[in-house]
């Protein structure tokens, strides 16, 4: 058991003692690589998160675009009306005036 000890001892000191460069560099390489995959890790989540903004963007500016064209059916509507009123005298209903008939 002692010579065991000891022979493990001994590679570990002569490890040390001569490899610190190679022990020091294997690290580094170890370091690196995990650095490595962290940071392709990141990179494809945040070329995924912009892909999504890029079709929420498109999205949202469909849903513009829908607003302006309905916007500007909305506004027909009431240049239709002024030209009602201009050209033909005609006014909207007041509710005071209105009679509802109910048929049984």
């Amino acid at each position: 058991m002692t010579n065991k000890k000891k022979i493990n001892q001994i590679i570990i000191e002569d490890v040390l003692s001569f490899s610190k460069l190679s022990i020091f560099i294997t690290i580094l390489i170890l370091i690196t690589s995990v650095l490595t995959i962290y940071i392709t890790y990141k990179t494809r989540y945040f070329i995924n998160e912009r892909e999504k903004i890029f079709l929420e963007n498109d999205f949202l500016e469909h849903e513009w675009n829908n607003l302006i064209l309905e916007k500007y059916v909305l506004g027909n509507n009431n240049r239709i009306g002024s030209l009602a009123k201009k050209n033909f005298n005609m006014n909207y209903i007041d509710y005071s005036k209105e009679n509802i008939i109910i048929l049984k």
